[in-house]
């Protein structure tokens, strides 16, 4: 374990040549476009919004963002990195007055080129115009002297360069491996454990190259920020719960009752999907934490408060993990969102995601002086019949339901309709909460259910699952619920 501990003993102007610092900017925006740019006269301030009258942008149809229809751009930028093709897809939302309203970017931060992730850029407040040269003042000190000429050695010695210099080099000869690496930031303290995991790279990278090359293959399979994880590693880490006795099922009662469809299967809509609504959350990622039970439990108790309200509102995963243990639940160490459920409806509020996020970690539960939403009502499960899981997720939204994501098939997943016979449906093998979004059907006939994973939006398809309805369903229909709220 590494501990840094900056000092700052003096402070400093520095100038340098804008020039430079702008070369390592993606180039998908225009030059006058980005936040700064340098001409003849110096720094002048430029612009922070796409040109989307460039070719790269095209028009994408209308959408909801922040409570209003605004019109959609998209563009997509491939990169190759030598171990396979990277995609970022970026959608500039815009409203029917011309206000930007966000920028959202899946893929390589358009701003100053930085790693494959997703970034959100709201733009909360809007005032087209001349630009205010006093919000770009250079500070009062920075006139008491000459700027000193930042200089290549002053760089070497700056903080950042000081704190890498303390810590183990990363890059060990792999050229292959080493591009992984470098994308998803790993570091390794020895020798030996970069060799471990360049092989574990390989042989998870010959066995998505093998299934991805049958002619027979539903889906298809991609290396991931999981490629160098040795499979004890994986389990014990993020499915806590694999290979586990999983506790019984809970008996009707005052907060757990069961679902009665209304709505005829006959007059069910061949496909639902709540993707892009307030009523299914942004793709989460829980990170190095067993806590996927956490996220199982929050998910409908959002998409309950999204129908009492039509407002979405995030909720606090980690008030849950550091509040609620309860029974078998034990934050990163695993759990079950019924009985997550169980428990939140007992204490009948929670925090929300801004007053209390998300760290990935144990913790002594914080909640007092929190903000928080009050409520009170029951969760509900359907009885596990395709049928009625299609009903409630037509007339109630997203729900949280447990799978068997123990297959590497599954933990590699990138496209296509997700069936393996090895993926169990049993509830014994049950061990990983979800939420389902939705079901349809492809054009050649397969039906399938849309899944959101807890692993980020650069998983599977962009954090989705598409998992067949049958024959294998990977135990999706076996104990789906959701919440009714009544708001305090």
């Amino acid at each position: 374990m590494y501990e840094m501990y900056p000092r700052v003993d003096e402070m400093k102007c520095d100038k340098s040549k804008l020039s430079n610092i702008l070369t390592g900017q993606s180039q998908i925006m225009s030059d006058n476009r980005k936040l700064l740019k340098a001409d003849s006269n110096g720094p002048q301030l430029g612009f922070v919004l796409p040109d989307l009258t460039e070719s790269r942008w095209r028009y994408n149809g209308t959408a909801t963002m922040h409570d209003q229809e605004a019109n959609t751009w998209l563009m997509e930028s491939k990169e190759d990195l030598g171990y396979g093709e990277i995609v970022s897809t970026y959608t500039m939302y815009v409203g029917k007055d011309e206000a930007p309203l966000q920028l959202y970017m899946h893929g390589v931060d358009l701003y100053m080129n930085s790693h494959f992730d997703v970034w959100i850029v709201d733009i909360d407040q809007w005032k087209p115009g001349p630009i205010d040269e006093d919000n770009w003042r250079v500070p009062d000190f920075c006139h008491q002297g000459e700027f000193e000429e930042l200089q290549r050695h002053q760089l070497d010695s700056s903080l950042v360069m000081e704190v890498a210099k303390q810590l183990p080099n990363p890059h060990f000869g792999d050229k292959l491996y080493d591009a992984f690496v470098h994308r998803h930031g790993r570091r390794h303290v020895t020798r030996n454990e970069y060799e471990q995991r360049t092989q574990r790279f390989y042989e998870n990278k010959q066995m998505i190259e093998e299934h991805n090359s049958r002619a027979d293959k539903s889906h298809t399979l991609a290396l991931n920020k999981f490629a160098d994880w040795h499979r004890d590693e994986f389990l014990a880490t993020v499915l806590p719960n694999y290979g586990k006795p999983r506790p019984s099922l809970p008996l009707e009662g005052k907060q757990m009752v069961m679902h009665k469809p209304k709505v005829p299967e006959h007059m069910l809509p061949s496909t639902v999907d709540w993707r892009g609504t307030g009523a299914d959350s942004p793709v989460k990622d829980q990170a190095s934490c067993g806590s996927c039970w956490a996220f199982g439990t929050i998910g409908p108790v959002e998409t309950a408060y999204y129908r009492a309200t039509g407002k979405q509102l995030l909720l606090s995963e980690q008030d849950l993990m550091d509040c609620g243990w309860y029974l078998n639940n034990k934050a990163c160490f695993g759990g079950y969102q019924d009985l997550g459920l169980q428990w939140l409806m007992t204490r009948g509020k929670i925090a929300t995601e801004e007053a209390y996020p998300y760290q990935g970690v144990d913790n002594f539960c914080s909640a007092k002086g929190r903000k928080h939403i009050k409520f009170s009502g029951d969760f509900v499960q359907t009885d596990g019949s395709e049928y009625a899981l299609k009903e409630a997720l037509f007339t109630k939204g997203p729900m949280t339901v447990s799978v068997d994501a123990g297959p590497d098939s599954f933990v590699f997943y990138s496209s296509g309709i997700y069936n393996n016979s090895a993926c169990k449906s049993d509830y014994k093998d049950l061990s990983h909460a979800v939420l389902v979004s939705g079901y349809g059907t492809t054009d050649v006939g397969q039906d399938y259910w849309l899944v959101k994973n807890t692993w980020s939006a650069l998983w599977g398809d962009k954090g989705y699952i598409r998992i067949a309805r049958n024959p294998q369903d990977c135990g999706i229909a076996t104990q789906p619920m959701y919440v009714e709220l009544k708001l305090e």
